[in-house]
C-alpha cells in the first residue's frame, strides 16, 4: 500500500501523463505503461482508504432521469404518477409506494436492491 505522500504524487503524475496519452496513442506511447501502473496504484489506495457511500435511490433517479435526458413532467407521466408528487419524493418530502418504486426502477434500469435500500 502507498502512502497517502505517494497518493498525491501519484495524481500529480497521472495528470500529467493523461496531457501526452492518449487513446489514439496508447498502444504506441511508451508511458502507457507508467500511467497504467500508477492509476492502479491510486485506485487501490482509493478503495482503501476513501469510504464509497452507495447512492440513494433517489440520487440515481435524478442521475438517470438526466442520462435520458428526461424532464420531471416527462418521467412522471412514464411512471404514472403526478410531477408534484414524484418532485416531493425526490426532494425527501413524501414517500411513494412499493409499486411505484418497482415501476421507476424498471423504466430507469435501477437494481431492485438499490431500491429496497
Amino acid at each position: 500500500m502507498i502512502t497517502e505522500k505517494e497518493y498525491e504524487a501519484y495524481c500529480v503524475r497521472i495528470e500529467e501523463l493523461l496531457k501526452v496519452v492518449t487513446n489514439a496513442n496508447w498502444d504506441t506511447n511508451p508511458l502507457s505503461d507508467e500511467l497504467n501502473q500508477i492509476s492502479n496504484l491510486v485506485a487501490d489506495y482509493e478503495e482503501a482508504t476513501i469510504p464509497m457511500e452507495r447512492p440513494s435511490f433517489t440520487s440515481l433517479i435524478e442521475l438517470r432521469m438526466e442520462e435520458m435526458g428526461l424532464s420531471l413532467k416527462d418521467f412522471s407521466s412514464q411512471v404514472e404518477i403526478s410531477p408534484n408528487k414524484l418532485n416531493n419524493f425526490l426532494e425527501g418530502k413524501t414517500d411513494i409506494t412499493l409499486r411505484t418504486a418497482k415501476n421507476i426502477g424498471e423504466k430507469l434500469n435501477i437494481c431492485p436492491e438499490i431500491i429496497l435500500q
